[in-house]
């Protein structure tokens, strides 16, 4: 399994002989994009100032080597985002400040792979894309993939960003065969009929009735995770969720030992421990996205590592194979020659 870096930007980058991981010690900007977050990125300001960065990186690399160089230092296209109303938004141009850095050195890259909000507009996908094709790069892909639909207990839609320097994607995150639903209930060993509350008590609406959205069945695959996740309670107890239970509802073992950026830290909140689980790729997604950018079969091991998270829980059997969720990109973005 392969488990991006929890509460970073998550960028992996692969070589011949070595792995380059771009790990910055900023907040992750899924917040930038995201309907849990502020979504200052989708701004007029924040997207004219982040298509102004994707090109000044492009051109810094001399895209990759093919161009001259503009002589804008990497300092320089990053301090760009200081004009965004949420700076952290900018990191989205790592993706191609590493990328194509590392090429311009002479690295030889084989793919590269980028996981961001699904809010993420398709005018700064388009903008990647380009960018990187401008740099020899020979296929590019982006796809909506939620965690659930891969036996995860919880929902999670992101957007994951594969390129690839030469030749096309080996393969490809979809199995053709629909992943059984893991039940947040059955992940965590509660008794069936089982709800989660998320908000605590709500007053009454405008028509004196109580207000709804709060709360959720146990029996189907959880919410999206994040932060707040730190209040949620099990609405017949008031049991709240262990940090080791948060991380098997995003797959990730039991025994995962979270932890603090800086171990001499103070002890954390409760909130912020959450955020960090909240701001992780899921590993079961992560190996399928690595899988299909390295062509080796990922169903299998999949299965298998999740039958380790979830050990004992009785998945539910999907009834008929559904219809694939999210929007497919143009053809002509899917496959971007320079």
């Amino acid at each position: 399994m392969s488990q991006f870096p929890p509460h970073r930007e998550h960028l992996k980058a692969n070589g011949e002989s070595q792995t380059q991981h771009a790990e910055l010690d900023r907040e992750p900007p899924c917040p930038a994009w995201s309907t849990a977050g502020k979504r200052a990125g989708l701004t007029a300001q924040s997207l004219q100032v982040l298509a102004a960065m994707l090109r000044a990186a492009g051109e810094a690399a001399g895209h990759g080597g093919y161009r001259d160089r503009s002589g804008m230092t990497w300092a320089e296209v990053r301090a760009m985002a200081s004009a965004m109303p949420d700076p952290e938004a900018g990191l989205v141009a790592e993706v191609l400040v590493w990328a194509l850095g590392l090429q311009l050195h002479g690295e030889t890259l084989r793919w590269v792979a980028m996981e961001q909000s699904a809010n993420l507009p398709e005018e700064v996908r388009e903008a990647v894309s380009f960018e990187l094709a401008l740099a020899g790069w020979s296929q590019q892909q982006w796809a909506e993939l939620d965690a659930a639909d891969y036996g995860v207990a919880t929902h999670r839609r992101r957007v994951f960003f594969m390129a690839v320097r030469y030749g096309r994607i080996p393969g490809s995150v979809r199995s053709g065969l629909p992943f059984a639903e893991q039940t947040l209930a059955a992940a965590l060993g509660w008794a069936a009929g089982e709800r989660v509350n998320t908000r605590g008590t709500r007053g009454l609406d405008a028509n004196g009735r109580p207000k709804g959205g709060n709360t959720f069945s146990a029996d189907k695959a959880g919410w999206c995770l994040t932060g707040k996740a730190g209040t949620w309670y099990r609405e017949s107890d008031g049991y709240r969720l262990t940090e080791a239970e948060a991380g098997q509802l995003v797959g990730f073992l039991p025994t995962y030992p979270w932890r603090a950026l800086e171990p001499t830290a103070r002890k954390d909140s409760r909130t912020s421990a959450f955020q960090r689980i909240g701001d992780v790729v899921c590993p079961p997604v992560g190996a399928v996205v690595l899988g299909a950018l390295t062509g080796r079969p990922w169903r299998r091991p999949v299965q298998d590592y999740l039958r380790r998270v979830y050990r004992g829980a009785a998945a539910m059997a999907p009834a008929e194979v559904p219809q694939q969720r999210g929007r497919c990109a143009p053809a002509g973005l899917l496959a971007l020659a320079a």
